[in-house]
């Protein structure tokens, strides 16, 4: 599981998965845009938390298998909460 917690502490997101990997992106790379009417989106504006299996995991059999085949059930979840903190 991880939590994030936002820079006021008033809100708090959980992601909970039975993935092996969960990979947590945080814009670095995005080039910044100025949408109508809202604020500058851009570099480390947001976060991503991507659930998958090992990287490289086809060439390393010690991992997890991470292809499915025709007929086979893929059995995995991402659960997202969030909550509000209440500050008083």
């Amino acid at each position: 599981m991880a939590t994030l917690i936002n820079g006021e502490g008033t809100l708090k997101m959980q992601v909970r998965t039975n993935h092996p990997v969960l990979h947590i992106y945080a814009g670095y790379y995005l080039p910044e845009l100025h949408p109508a009417h809202r604020k500058t989106l851009g570099q480390n504006k947001g976060i991503c938390f991507e659930a998958q299996g090992y990287a490289d995991a086809t060439k390393h059999p010690q991992f997890n298998n991470v292809v499915l085949l025709p007929n086979e059930v893929y059995e995995f979840f991402t659960e997202f909460k969030f909550q509000v903190i209440d500050k008083k």
